[in-house]
């Protein structure tokens, strides 16, 4: 029949014209910028950055609770550099996405908004793997969408990740009360977060102060007590992982517990897991002291190309032998070791040691003593193994 749309057609058509009509919290239109709708008809905000070249893997950024997807643009850059297709949205009631701020009905929108835009972005790319960096809360969320598509998963980079309730505040009386204050007074004001918590590096924590995307208000009790909940369901999650993951965390971290780390690290069932606790360092490494931030970058990179060493099936045998990828490991010494270079093929950066204690570097060629009790992380073919246990 002439002039028939079918109900797919008229869906994209009633949703062209919703999106000339929907205005973003700062007063723009949807329909100019990136963007999906989720499954309660909210816009959701997105961010697309696309390497040069074409993509060997994606890259998902989570972001934490009262911030946006725009404050991680510098590692954005670095993965795009590498040939890697990053994404990211503004989670409901964040940024430039829809919905009141800071509140959700259920933590689970934000697990189901996040897996609606890995798919969209998994069907777009089917042939990649792909990584997830996630921060603080965005760590929780990370969890539970990769664990419900590890047969996608490359592997998964978290930043003082919310993975354990403070014991201290968090006590069972205290909980109880929260729960029935939760359905009494939801909208009790809890208090704020000092920008001074997220970095000891000033200039960061007036660039927090000053982006008008952040959220600035207080912290209520419904959302406070739909994110302990979601952190409390957590710990019969992390026996199920396997994907490989990267941790970071700075120990004087006074929003995120260390110790939820520590858990994620012994309860993960993956065979490919590094834990790296920054010293003195606070909440958000990736914009911390330049010298933390740099590292943080570095071990970034460094765990990308592990992963890619033994599991990225988008390289070809011929492509992983060009770029002389090694395969890497940590092993313990229980006594005076020598490590001797007996190849030559490692890429650029593998050949350092992570040793606690001093972290000497061993050199292509070289021979190095190192002491009783260091955790070193070589490539396997750099190893005598007569000297390890």
């Amino acid at each position: 029949m002439e002039g028939f749309k079918n109900k797919d057609e008229n869906f994209e058509i009633k949703s062209f014209f919703d999106s000339m009509a929907r205005v973003m919290p700062q007063g723009s239109v949807y329909k100019d910028v990136p963007h999906f709708i989720n499954e309660n008809g909210n816009y959701i905000f997105c961010r697309y950055w696309e390497p040069k070249t074409p993509p060997r893997a994606l890259v998902m950024i989570i972001h934490g609770a009262g911030e946006h997807s725009g404050r991680y643009l510098g590692i954005a850059s670095m993965f795009t550099k590498h040939s890697l297709f990053v994404f990211s949205h503004d989670h409901i009631g964040h940024g430039q996405s829809e919905g009141k701020r800071m509140s959700v009905p259920h933590f689970r929108v934000y697990i189901r908004d996040s897996l609606q835009h890995f798919d969209m972005m998994v069907n777009r790319y089917p042939n990649l793997k792909v990584f997830i960096l996630a921060h603080a809360m965005g760590g929780t969320i990370a969890i539970y969408v990769a664990n419900e598509r590890q047969s996608y998963i490359a592997g998964v980079i978290f930043i003082a990740p919310l993975v354990l309730l403070n014991p201290e505040s968090a006590t069972p009386a205290k909980m109880c009360c929260a729960r029935v204050l939760y359905h009494i007074m939801p909208n009790l004001t809890l208090g704020y977060i000092d920008p001074q918590w997220l970095s000891r590096a000033q200039k960061e924590v007036r660039s927090y102060e000053n982006d008008p995307l952040n959220y600035h208000g207080p912290y209520r009790m419904k959302f406070t007590v739909l994110v302990l909940q979601a952190v409390a369901k957590l710990e019969k999650v992390l026996p199920t992982i396997t994907w490989a993951m990267l941790i970071l965390h700075g120990d004087a971290d006074k929003l995120c517990d260390i110790r939820g780390s520590f858990l994620l690290y012994k309860k993960a069932a993956s065979s490919d897991k590094t834990l790296k606790i920054f010293n003195k360092c606070y909440h958000q490494l990736h914009r911390e002291m330049p010298r933390v931030t740099a590292e943080v970058f570095q071990l970034i990179g460094k765990f990308k190309v592990q992963t890619w060493s033994t599991e990225d099936k988008n390289y070809s045998s011929k492509e992983k032998k060009s770029l002389n990828f090694a395969i890497v490991r940590t092993v313990k010494l229980s006594a005076f070791a020598i490590i001797t270079p007996l190849k030559l093929t490692a890429p650029p950066g593998v050949c350092t040691c992570d040793v606690k204690h001093g972290d000497p570097e061993v050199a292509v060629g070289s021979t190095s003593i190192l002491p009783r009790g260091c955790a070193v992380e070589v490539p396997l073919e750099y190893i005598n193994e007569k000297s390890l246990d």
